[in-house]
């Protein structure tokens, strides 16, 4: 079914061929939409679909390949889970929230280039973040085959990467305002990347190859609220003394400076 026909049966009160379908609203002949609600239709074409839509638009759940004739201006969310997609071509600049989980993409080439509150890649076949969104809110990308974490934005409100095939932190954002997930990654090795600070819990249990993973957040610096490890889930006071004293001996690499802070680092075998 394309998009068109379900225009043409709306347009004509025949709703009961379109259970669920939620189209509104409609001012004259002039096809005015707000909010656009196709899920479960085994839709398989946007032809028809109007350039702009007011609400949100939902058209989770079909059989779509392709974004091909999508509104190119959405002022709200934009919801197309559980398709078929290859590509993100065709999709609007700029939306209030984009979810594009379960699909077939393999790429982000194409993304909207601001979403006001999230953009949701997660449980596709993405090896990198490349071509994403460059600003966004919360920002899932869990359950890929992500090999790096280059692509993403520089700051998000909340960074979920568990499941994927990360070695490193290596191109993570560098600030997260809320929660930072890379737990059940497990090929990471080191928390050596661009992370510094999250707002809310940095989560890293769950990577088998990860070892000693409360000296790894000292060494690179990892600065959250509170923690959840392999070693035990604590906050960040449990190791405040530690990870400030071990940022002092690498803004001060001198023997002598080194040599006292060493002494008082405690039991984790941290080095420069």
């Amino acid at each position: 079914m394309k998009f068109k026909d379900i225009i043409k049966k709306a347009k004509e009160g025949d709703f009961k061929s379109i259970t669920g379908v939620t189209i509104s609203p409609y001012i004259n002949s002039q096809i005015n939409i707000g909010d656009v609600i196709i899920n479960y239709q085994g839709l398989n074409s946007l032809e028809g679909c109007p350039k702009e839509i007011q609400g949100d638009f939902l058209c989770n759940e079909n059989l779509l390949e392709s974004l091909k004739h999508l509104a190119k201006k959405i002022s709200g969310e934009v919801q197309i889970s559980k398709n078929y997609l290859t590509s993100l071509k065709g999709r609007p600049k700029k939306t209030k929230g984009f979810n594009c989980c379960m699909n077939k993409l393999t790429s982000l080439e194409g993304s909207p280039e601001e979403i006001e509150n999230g953009f949701d890649c997660s449980s596709n076949q993405l090896k990198t973040l490349k071509g994403g969104p460059k600003k966004t809110g919360i920002y899932f990308c869990n359950d890929n085959q992500l090999e790096t974490l280059e692509g993403r934005p520089e700051e998000t409100r909340g960074f979920y990467c568990e499941n994927n095939n990360i070695t490193s932190l290596k191109g993570s954002p560098k600030k997260v305002k809320g929660a930072f997930n890379c737990y059940n990654n497990p090929f990471l090795l080191t928390l050596k990347g661009d992370l510094k600070e999250v707002d809310g819990k940095f989560d890293c249990s769950g990577c088998r190859k990860l070892k000693n993973q409360i000296k790894e957040i000292i060494k690179h610096q990892i600065k959250a609220k509170y923690y959840y490890t392999d070693e035990g889930n604590f906050d960040f006071e449990k190791i405040r003394k530690e990870f400030e004293l071990y940022g002092e001996m690498l803004k001060n690499k001198n023997n002598n400076v080194i040599n006292k802070l060493k002494n008082q680092i405690g039991d984790y075998g941290l080095c420069i």
